[in-house]
């Protein structure tokens, strides 16, 4: 039992630490970084993109056999893939917008066969052009407030962006000549 004790307390010291106030001691003024998801919206976004895509699963069996491809930025939900009928399509959304946490569904989802490897292989190649592209183009700010996925060659880009930024972004990505168009879910900060 001692030991148990002693256990825990060793375990609680490993987790005490020193924090410190933004700009604490500093005569600088602290300005609100509007572009910025904090961890916890981070973890929140993916904790949602799990719970969709398994109720979505639930909610048909049509939908479990799917390609559906769900990625979430700040509230705002993307659903992109290959749906067997109308009526999937509309559950999958319906599905998404149950969640109190969403803000907004961009539904994507085409009716059509489900994607081959080969169609997986092609996203996997578009993507990583894509954002080996943007590594050299943009600056790691701005890399770190975009999202970028693909799904059936197309290129879809989420984040926090100011205007002249958004356009930056959605030109250097079509200068790649990769893909068959690019979606923007901007959130302009501007």
């Amino acid at each position: 039992m001692r030991l148990i004790g002693i256990a825990m307390a060793s375990a609680a010291l490993l987790f005490v630490g020193c924090s410190s106030i933004p700009g604490g001691g500093s005569e600088e003024p602290l300005f609100d970084n509007s572009g910025d998801r904090t961890i916890g919206t981070k973890i929140d976004d993916k904790s949602l993109e799990w719970q969709i895509s398994r109720n979505i699963d639930a909610a048909s069996p049509d939908l479990k056999a799917s390609n559906i491809n769900i990625k979430i930025y700040n509230g705002q939900v993307l659903m992109a893939g290959q749906v067997p009928n109308i009526e999937s399509k509309a559950i999958a959304e319906k599905v998404a917008l149950q969640h109190k946490r969403v803000t907004r569904v961009i539904n994507q989802l085409e009716v059509a066969g489900k994607a081959t490897v080969l169609d997986y292989v092609n996203d996997l190649t578009i993507l990583t052009r894509v954002k080996v592209h943007l590594a050299q183009k943009l600056d790691y700010e701005l890399m770190k407030r975009i999202l970028v996925t693909t799904e059936d060659s197309q290129i879809y880009v989420m984040g926090f962006v100011t205007k002249p930024e958004a356009q930056y972004v959605t030109e250097a990505i079509s200068s790649l000549g990769v893909g068959a168009r690019v979606i923007t879910v901007y959130e302009y900060i501007d």
